[in-house]
């Protein structure tokens, strides 16, 4: 990540700039940063200017003070731009398309236009910092096909859109995709413009922040439709406006601030096994159905995102929002996709933070690649994207025990409802372990469903071994007794196992193993029982329609059932969907899985 430099360091960055870049970007030159859409509207020009600026200077290391200025006046310039000559030939409709890759080569050529010309008659004034946090970031592809998420850093949003009279303002924000990487880089451009521009920004920033998501949802799967794309990405994004954070999410990538040592949560992740996201989801006549993971309509395992046009509108794009007012005790706050949040609990992440300040006396540099390598070690086989922004300069000692604490926040846009009081609470989606120092603090947030759970965890939870029993600890997290759908084909009551395909299917977040559903929430049928299953490799976010057949190497995998030698075969075809009626909802088709089942005698699975 660039530093913020000085006048000197600024003029320094310009000689060897121009040194370098004498000529101009042609038809037959590679571009400098890969442009993967085929158009952009009219109304993305200044998104798409900004966001391939910003990119393309990192690139050459220039410092971010002077990369703002010169991006913001790139932008300025794209916008008030004749464009005709870049108009996309291949557009269907009476709007005219720029084509992208011609837009990006009046870009790479405008920016460097504008080097030259600073060099040569000086750099204007500069707009004078407002604030300066110290930040690690750090992200990795591990071991998927490719790198899928995307973040966005702007320590100073004054001093990247020239705003004056306002207080110091930063934002950060990751966007986890899936599908593709179309949707988080659509995201990563587009959603802290959309919310800068909106009429309601700064006045109402929750509005703001809300609408600015909703605006950039309906123009990628504007996109979508026209590129045939079918990408989506979840996302968390804080804004620092003065003494107060506002933060916006979809999906289950999640932000959380410590204050002093303890664990603050600001959000409850969007997954389709949440009470309030299963009951909207079946109001608009989808379903959730088990396959390894909870997922809508028997595909995706998030319930909220950015794009997915073809799930839309049971995969929502309207974010929650929180805000909460900073009394100067915060240590410091961590972005990051489910890669992370899926293997490390929220108390071992202040733990780790902790012990590599006090080894490394106080340097913060390395602290996004150490949380990215201990997910790593944990078992996440997912992409990781990790951002650490540092409040202060120090930070507290990890609290064991938790104190009551208030946090004053503004007026809820979700429901109009004062968010003041913060639950110690065990997060609902089970990252932590079962004892009372992985229970974080919870910030209250408007928004469906949404309620406030009081009391901590004493000894009334716990079992008579100590240990929070397994069954309650499950039904709290899921808080629901059985999905809508169910079993709609006879299976016998027995135990198998399925190897994975050998296609294109993403791998498994934490490395988890692709398992039935808790016992409790198992589907019920007429006459039919389905016991624990498990896949070999555990549940990608998207299950794609040629990923419904499960075999290796082109066979069907042969299986042992039980340990009497009796068999039972799932012939090819044979549909596996959930629903109690027998019938599937609108819009919900079953998942298909092809097996040969040899007689013999069967190891039972837990």
């Amino acid at each position: 990540m660039a530093k913020p430099g000085n006048a000197s360091s600024y003029v320094q960055f310009l000689e060897e700039f121009c040194k370098e870049h004498k000529g101009t970007y042609t038809d037959a030159d590679r571009l400098p940063i890969r442009i993967e859409n085929l158009t952009l509207s009219i109304t993305e020009v200044e998104g798409e200017s900004l966001d391939l600026a910003l990119q393309y200077l990192e690139t050459k290391k220039c410092p971010t003070r002077l990369a703002h200025a010169i991006a913001h006046a790139v932008a300025v310039k794209m916008v008030k731009s004749d464009l005709s000559h870049i108009h996309s030939e291949s557009s269907e409709d009476e709007i005219q398309r720029l084509d992208a890759n011609s837009f990006g080569r009046e870009l790479f050529n405008k920016v460097d236009e504008m080097c030259n010309q600073w060099l040569t008659h000086g750099i204007p004034e500069l707009p004078t910092p407002s604030v300066h946090h110290s930040i690690s970031v750090h992200t990795i592809k591990n071991t998927r096909r490719k790198m899928e998420d995307r973040h966005v850093i702007i320590d100073d949003l004054n001093s990247l859109f020239k705003l004056k009279g306002h207080p110091p303002q930063s934002y950060y924000a990751v966007f986890d995709g899936h599908g593709g990487t179309d949707a988080a880089a659509y995201a990563a451009a587009h959603v802290h413009l959309n919310i800068i521009q909106h009429p309601a920004f700064p006045e109402d920033m929750e509005k703001a922040m809300k609408e600015g998501y909703i605006a950039t949802d309906e123009g990628f799967v504007a996109r979508s439709n026209r590129e045939k794309l079918n990408s989506g990405s979840t996302g968390v994004s804080v804004l620092m406006r003065g003494n107060k954070l506002h933060t916006a999410w979809l999906g289950d990538s999640q932000a959380l601030l410590v204050r002093d040592g303890t664990p603050i949560q600001l959000m409850k992740p969007h997954k389709p096994e949440r009470e309030d996201e299963r009951k909207r989801i079946e109001g608009l006549g989808g379903c959730v159905i088990w396959f390894g993971a909870w997922r809508v309509n028997g595909a995706l395992s998030v319930s909220r995102a950015i794009g997915d046009a073809d799930h839309k509108p049971y995969v929502s794009g309207e974010p929650d929002v929180s805000t909460v007012q900073l009394d100067g005790t915060e240590d410091y706050i961590i972005l990051a996709c489910d890669g992370m949040w899926d293997t490390i609990p929220y108390n071992d992440l202040v733990n780790l933070i902790y012990e590599h300040f006090d080894t490394n006396k106080g340097t913060r540099d390395n602290i996004a690649e150490a949380l990215v390598k201990e997910a790593k070690t944990r078992g996440s086989s997912d992409n990781i994207s990790v951002i650490v922004v540092f409040l202060r300069d120090t930070v507290g000692t990890p609290k064991v025990e938790y104190v009551d604490d208030e946090i004053d926040e503004e007026e809820s846009g979700n429901n109009g409802k004062k968010k003041n009081d913060i639950n110690d609470k065990k997060p609902s989606d089970d990252r932590g372990k079962d004892n009372k120092k992985d229970i974080p603090l919870q910030v209250n947030f408007g928004g469906p469903g949404s309620h406030s759970s009081g009391g901590t965890t004493d000894s009334k939870d716990m079992s008579k071994n100590g240990k929070q029993s397994n069954l309650q600890q499950k039904k709290e997290m899921f808080g629901i007794s059985h999905s809508k759908c169910s079993v709609s084909s006879p299976i016998s009551s027995t135990t198998s196992s399925l190897s994975s395909s050998t296609g294109d299917i993403k791998q498994p977040r934490g490395s988890k193993s692709l398992k039935s559903p808790p016992g409790h929430l198992a589907p019920s049928t007429t006459g039919h029982k389905v016991s624990s299953s498990s896949l070999s490799s555990s549940s990608p976010r998207v299950l794609h329609s040629d990923q419904q057949a499960v075999s290796t190497a082109g066979r069907m995998e042969s299986k042992k059932l039980s340990k009497t030698g009796k068999t039972s075969s799932l012939l090819p075809n044979k549909k596996i969907g959930l629903n109690p009626a027998g019938t599937l909802p609108p819009n919900c088709s079953p998942r298909t899985v092809s097996v040969n089942l040899p007689p013999g005698k069967h190891p039972s699975i837990s």
